[in-house]
């Protein structure tokens, strides 16, 4: 059930093995001809849908803060509670004399599906007026609006009376508050976060403000099982095959935890010592090189045969291919690689023979087939958590900076059964492309060598 003050949740508690339903008291706006009864039928005084708060829901609904934070665990309802109250608010909560403007975001199209599933399996199409399948946008009767976007398009210059923000630890801190945040300042707005932890970041900092006793802030942390709806066989379940129990904290305890999802461990322990500046005597070198398309950088790493140690990274913004080529034959010139390695998914075939044909030895591996780019990202992050591999000391030498904050953030995530490695929205992996390439450079070559061992005869006199 739906409603409009703290009072009204007692008929809840009262009624919740009836089901949740809207009555005619807890749709009415300020304008007396928008009534529920004004709008419908005489028949059809109430609206029933699909939805019955649970006892951690309800607290929820009876908060009438401009913040409301969600940090729940996996399936304990969050998205449910967060449509029911955007019907409420539509309907009713707002108080507003204007029909509200709303918005629900997500951090791309693809998570949004499911709280825009959710909203056309909860909302009567009795009250929708118009809609646009597009845009992703609807029209109530009442003339409330509703648009579920995405935090790749464009999220200013709109007033709006409330803000959903669904999976909120996924956004950037640049879209809440440089974006979405100042939407709200006009008209009063609400901004209603729901998410499952994930490490510490602007949602937590507005969690912990509550915590610090912030008027403007309500929140609520509760895991999985605190939905009745869930057994506690199924989190037993759970918990049993989830190897990473970090993971099982954060996902279904709710925990703020940091680290649960990143690749590489030991980072900065393998940080130490100087680069070099020219090559050693009778040492042996391999390049990794990511070349740079579109929005991203050219990484070039050197990279000790024997010791596995990358030893000199170069970084080049720009894009043109002239001086891309310019920065290998710089390089190539002075550290004479035994082989270059680079990410043909990148440069194509063709660029790959022809730098071949001028006498570069290079080797194509196609980053872009997910078996390929998995094992060399696996390889890399067991190689350096079990200290062999290592990288100059980033406190010293900034440039190798670059490198240890690309490896800090690089995470993986779960999606349909395979894991995905990828770099967070806003950062970039060029240096790691790269480091994994000049290692996976030094095990072809050791692979190589071994198929080249010469078999003697033992002597005999």
């Amino acid at each position: 059930m739906m409603a409009n003050s703290p009072n009204n949740f007692e008929n809840i508690i009262k009624n919740i093995e009836e089901g949740a339903y809207f009555t005619e008291e807890d749709l009415v706006v300020e304008d007396p001809s928008l009534s529920l009864r004004a709008i419908l039928s005489q028949e059809s005084p109430t609206i029933t849908i699909p939805y019955m708060p649970h006892a951690g829901q309800i607290p929820f609904h009876c908060s009438e803060k401009p913040v409301r934070l969600l940090a729940c665990g996996r399936r304990w309802g969050k998205s449910e509670a967060a449509i029911a109250e955007l019907l409420s608010f539509c309907f009713g909560k707002n108080k507003t004399k204007k029909p509200p403007k709303c918005w629900v975001i997500s951090p791309s199209y693809q998570q949004g599906r499911p709280i825009h599933n959710k909203f056309l399996e909860m909302c009567p199409r009795s009250l929708i007026k118009s809609q646009s399948k597009q845009d992703k946008w609807y029209q109530f009767i009442n003339g409330a609006t509703v648009q579920f976007k995405s935090e790749n398009q464009d999220l200013v210059g709109e007033g709006l009376n409330l803000i959903i923000v669904d999976e909120a630890a996924r956004l950037s801190r640049t879209k809440i508050e440089e974006e979405l945040i100042p939407t709200l300042l006009d008209r009063e707005g609400v901004m209603i976060a729901v998410t499952t932890p994930r490490g510490k970041n602007w949602f937590y900092d507005l969690y912990m403000e509550y915590k610090e006793g912030a008027n403007d802030i309500d929140a609520w942390k509760e895991p999985s099982w605190l939905n009745p709806h869930l057994s506690w066989e199924k989190i037993k379940w759970s918990f049993k095959r989830m190897r990473n129990r970090l993971t099982f904290r954060q996902e279904i305890c709710a925990e703020f935890l940091e680290d649960v999802n990143s690749v590489f461990a030991n980072v900065k322990k393998q940080s130490f010592g100087d680069p070099l500046y020219e090559p050693a005597f009778g040492r042996d070198y391999v390049f990794g090189i990511d070349f740079g398309r579109h929005d991203a950088r050219t990484a070039l790493i050197v990279m000790d045969v024997e010791a596995k140690r990358a030893v000199s990274i170069a970084l080049l913004e720009e894009r043109e291919w002239k001086y891309q080529m310019k920065l290998l034959e710089v390089y190539y010139k002075k550290w004479r690689p035994k082989k270059i390695y680079v990410d043909m998914a990148t440069i194509g075939d063709k660029i790959t023979e022809d730098l071949q044909k001028e006498g570069y030895e290079v080797v194509g591996v196609k980053m872009n087939v997910p078996s390929t780019r998995n094992s060399i990202i696996e390889d890399l992050a067991i190689s350096i958590e079990m200290g062999e591999v290592s990288y100059p000391d980033y406190r010293k030498h900034q440039e190798w900076e670059v490198l240890i904050n690309e490896l800090q953030a690089y995470e993986f995530n779960i999606l349909a059964n395979r894991i995905v490695y990828q770099a967070p929205k806003g950062h970039f992996c060029d240096t790691i492309m790269a480091l994994g390439l000049a290692l996976y450079g030094i095990k072809d070559l050791e692979r190589e060598a071994k198929r080249f061992i010469p078999f003697t005869r033992p002597y005999r006199l």
